[in-house]
């Protein structure tokens, strides 16, 4: 062979490794600065959530990030809360990490649990696959995790809970909050024992959700979601006093939407039900049950402020909190004392009022369901328009003006048969005669004082409350 051609052949496979060599250098530093970016903004967002413990092994081709998280905000010259959970996530850089893939990163996470997990519970997590957790990041930014995690159970003197496979996928960019999550859970129970005696069943459960907005709040974000359960199976209580139910076909949906700094939005449940109070009682079957709440110019940035400082009133969660130590006005060492707790609320509420400015309004706009064939239906709003604050003025200042901004709407409509139930389930008096005596003697009073009125077998009421001022179907309250 020309010796001058192996020389060049070695030359190019040097400067190939060289390039491969530096590529992944650059890609592991982009990572890097991805990922600790990420952690400082969950730990500015939920202040409660104490990421510590940190540690960083990191190579030209790969990293390990580990670290602890621990529940509650370390209390002021006091010592820590143990440990909860832990993660640890091996990190293998692109462009082609571990000669397998074609990425730029791929993170296989594992879960920490403390020594006082349940033996079972440790046992699960030890015996899970390298790949149960596995985040693949593109080049662009671009995120794909996969969670794959087996059937299991766990049981101590709590009780027992056991779960099918759970499948979760999840899409999203390391620099933005826009994301999708989609979830499919065959089944979960759980069986509590002792004096909180309950058991409940989930079976066929999947979830989407999407969100949108580069750099939203982690509490304020628009979106979208949907979340279906094929069926809920509960029972708690004693034999004599037991509660039992079966909820099947749940929908659940949320959107959320934002323009001009305003959050609107709405919240709609769906579902069927059947519900026993004691072992040998009536089973009360509910058809067609459907809420709809919905809500209307709520200010994000007022929202995010008064999230982020009631993150950062919680006691040692303040910024500086630990180095600071005790205040002189606390007993115990970073224990708020009652008028400090009194302040912070007041001062939250005062904050919160600034939502008033934007004209904001909260509705039900309908909780309905069906009945033995009948249907009943319950709506109500409450809105604020052309309110404020002045400068320097309090909430309790304000009040006339706020009651005269307030605008409250209600409308009900009910079967006639059903305040014959109502009178049954009340159990006085104890007679068929008597009850349906009793009942239609209510009927009379709340038709002769304007509270319901009647169209053939359906009683509706309407309120208003507008300008300080309360009228009910029409007129008056009191005429």
């Amino acid at each position: 062979m020309n010796k001058k051609k192996v020389a060049t052949g070695g030359v190019i496979a040097v400067a190939v490794l060289a390039a491969y060599v530096a590529a992944t250098a650059y890609v592991g530093h982009r990572f890097h600065v991805a990922y600790e970016a990420r952690i400082s903004k969950l730990q500015a967002a939920m202040p409660f959530l104490q990421i510590v413990d940190r540690k960083v092994d990191k190579t030209w081709f790969k990293a390990t990030y580990s670290a602890s998280i621990r529940i509650g905000c370390p209390a002021a010259g006091g010592a820590d809360p143990a440990p909860v959970i832990g993660f640890s996530d091996q990190v293998r850089f692109g462009p082609l990490p571990g000669l397998s893939h074609f990425a730029a990163a791929i993170v296989d996470s594992r879960v920490v649990l403390p020594e006082s997990a349940p033996d079972d519970l440790k046992r699960y997590v030890a015996q899970l696959p390298a790949d149960a957790i596995r985040t693949r990041v593109g080049f662009r930014g671009g995120f794909r995790t996969s969670v794959n995690l087996p059937a299991g159970d766990i049981a101590g003197e709590w009780g027992k809970a056991g779960w099918a496979p759970l499948a979760m996928t999840g899409e999203g960019r390391l620099d933005s909050d826009d994301a999708r999550i989609d979830l499919n859970w065959p089944a979960l129970s759980l069986d509590l024992g002792g004096s909180r005696a309950a058991q409940v069943k989930l079976a066929g459960i999947r979830m989407q959700q999407e969100t949108v907005g580069a750099n939203a709040s982690a509490w304020v974000r628009p979106g979208n979601s949907k979340t279906e359960v094929d069926s809920i199976e509960f029972r708690t209580g004693s034999d004599a006093s037991q509660l039992a139910g079966r909820l099947t076909n749940l929908r659940y949906a949320t959107e959320a939407s934002v323009a001009q700094d305003l959050l609107e939005g709405k919240l709609t449940l769906q579902g069927d039900a059947s519900l026993q109070l004691g072992r040998d009682a009536k089973t009360y079957k509910l058809d067609k049950i459907e809420v709809v709440e919905s809500f209307k110019r709520l200010h994000v940035p007022t929202l995010q402020r008064f999230v982020t400082g009631a993150m950062q009133s919680l006691p040692g969660c303040e910024p500086g909190a630990e180095a600071n130590g005790a205040t002189a006005e606390s007993g115990d060492a970073g224990t708020p004392s009652d008028p400090q707790l009194q302040a912070r609320a007041q001062e939250a509420l005062q904050g919160l009022a600034g939502l008033l400015a934007y004209n904001p309004e909260i509705a039900v706009e309908r909780i309905a369901f069906t009945q033995d064939g009948q249907r009943g239906e319950l709506a109500y709003s409450v809105g604020i328009k052309d309110f404020a604050l002045g400068a320097g003025e309090t909430l309790a200042e304000a009040q006339p003006r706020l009651v005269d901004s307030l605008t409250v709407k209600a409308r009900t409509t009910l079967p006639v048969a059903w305040l014959g139930q109502l009178v049954a389930l009340m159990g006085e008096p104890s007679t068929p005669e008597a009850r349906r005596t009793q009942a239609d003697a209510l009927l009379d009073l709340a038709l002769a004082k304007n509270y319901v009125v009647r169209n053939g077998d359906q009683l509706t009421s309407e309120l208003l409350f507008e300008r300080g001022s309360v009228t009910v179907n029409g007129k008056p309250l009191g005429e």
